[in-house]
Order: C-alpha cells, then sequence, then structure tokens
C-alpha cells in the first residue's frame, strides 16, 4: 500500500505514481494527519504564539496606517514589510484589507481602491514563524462611524465574547456555532451573520476541523483555533472579528488583541 497527503500532491506526481506503481493500492493518509495535528504540543503552542504576537504587532501598527486616501494594496504592502522586519516567513494567505462595501464581499480581494471617510475596513492577516501559522481580524472605521455601522460592531464583539466565554474542554463545538447564533438573532442584522465561526490553525493556517454547522468535534485542552464571526450587509458594509484561543485545563487563552480595541481610526 502507498499512502500519499491528499492535501499537497500535485495532479502530474499523482498520476506519475499511480502509473509507476500500478496494481498497488493507494490511500490517503490526509485524515489521519490532521487528528494527529489536532492537539498541540508545547514547543508548537510556544511556535503559534510567536507567530501570533508578529501578526498582532502588524495590526497595532495598522491603526496608523489605514488613512483616507491610501490604496487598499499600499496598505497590505506596509503591514507585511513590518512583519517581515519582526522576523515573519512570509503570510499563509493572501491578506484581506478591504474597504467600504467591498468589506461587505467575502469573495473581494484588495485592489486599488482608496481609503474614504466613513469606510469600514475589514483587516484579516496573519504571519509564518518557524513554521507555525497565525490568522486573525478586526474590523475599523476610518474617521467616523455611522449609527447601524457602530451597532454592527458591537453586535459582532458580543458574539465573540460570548463564544470565548464557552470554550473549554468537552464542549462541543457546535455550541460555539449555536450560540453565535443566538447572540446574532436577537439583532435585525442577525439574518446576515455567516455560519462559518472558525477553524483550526498550525502549520498551516486553515486545518481540520472547521467550525460550521455538521461540525461533531469536542473541545479538548491543547487546540488551537480561531473565533471569527462575522455579519456582512449590503450598503453598510462587513464587520469581523477574529481571535485565536488556545484551549486551556480550565477555559482557554486567547493568543491575539489590541492594547486597545477600538473601531474608529482618526
Amino acid at each position: 500500500m502507498l499512502w500519499y497527503e491528499q492535501d499537497s500532491i500535485d495532479l502530474n506526481t499523482y498520476l506519475y505514481l499511480t502509473e509507476a506503481f500500478a496494481g498497488i493500492p493507494f490511500r490517503s493518509l490526509t485524515a489521519v494527519l490532521a487528528r494527529m495535528r489536532l492537539i498541540k504540543e508545547p514547543g508548537e503552542i510556544a511556535r503559534l504564539r510567536a507567530a501570533a504576537d508578529v501578526a498582532v504587532s502588524a495590526m497595532e501598527h495598522a491603526k496608523n496606517v489605514l488613512k483616507p486616501g491610501i490604496t487598499e494594496l499600499d496598505a497590505v504592502a506596509e503591514l507585511e514589510y513590518h512583519m517581515r522586519k519582526l522576523g515573519s516567513d512570509g503570510v499563509p494567505f493572501t491578506m484581506k484589507l478591504l474597504s467600504g462595501m467591498k468589506s461587505a464581499v467575502l469573495t473581494e480581494v484588495p485592489g486599488t481602491k482608496r481609503m474614504e471617510e466613513g469606510d469600514l475596513v475589514l483587516t484579516d492577516f496573519g504571519a509564518i514563524r518557524n513554521g507555525y501559522s497565525s490568522d486573525w481580524t478586526r474590523t475599523f472605521c476610518l474617521g467616523c462611524a455611522g449609527r447601524e455601522q457602530e451597532a454592527l460592531y458591537e453586535l459582532v464583539w458580543e458574539m465573540e465574547r460570548a463564544c470565548i466565554r464557552l470554550v473549554k474542554p468537552g464542549i462541543p463545538m457546535s455550541d460555539l456555532i449555536a450560540c453565535a447564533a443566538e447572540v446574532a438573532a436577537e439583532s435585525p442584522f442577525g439574518t446576515y451573520s455567516n455560519p462559518h465561526l472558525g477553524h483550526s490553525i498550525g502549520i498551516t493556517c486553515h486545518e481540520w476541523p472547521v467550525l460550521e454547522p455538521g461540525v461533531t468535534e469536542t473541545v479538548a485542552e491543547n487546540m488551537v483555533f480561531t473565533l471569527e464571526p462575522g455579519i456582512y450587509v449590503p450598503g453598510i458594509g462587513g464587520v469581523r472579528i477574529e481571535n485565536e484561543i488556545l484551549v486551556t485545563a480550565d477555559g482557554c487563552d486567547v493568543l491575539t488583541g489590541l492594547k486597545k480595541e477600538v473601531l474608529l481610526l482618526p
């Protein structure tokens, strides 16, 4: 039997191997490896903390970078350069830095749009340090925010904090999803809530399992995953708050956060 990593092997290599070893059964190791990577060892946790620290520094830097007039791509370049200077080996995924109405479209990517006064700016990125990734999100508003933008921001933070309070070993991940949905349902914006709540993180930024409806895993000590409720409203914009969560013996440790959490940037 020949084992292979389905998520990593390219098509040409797979086709070559199936021809070169014709008659030998092939089996994917992907699910086995994903389960082995789910519970982190102390050295892995240290590396995840280091990667998170770099991304946190960059988000603090973003408070000074994000201003009316700068393009999304110029802001991306500045933040990626900041992380490189701090020792990042690169980024684990294309940075999401979306302003204005683009922040409400999950498939959008940064472009040449110039940020404007009153724009919501959704900023989602991570760093890579010593082979481990980070991933977190904050949403800001430039200069002044409307009542609906403020209400949307406070709602998403309420969803985030309610989920964090629940995290401890033994809690079904489905309970976290239900918690976020219950908080969202209390608001008129609840119908725009995205059911995706997070994912495990480690060597890559998106690992198994994904916190989405249907997930059957239970939270266990030394898991590291994201909690990232988001609500995306056409005509207003999108807000996502994402933190990396380390599960401890009796609760959790939040690996990301700003010195001062703010919506408005001057």
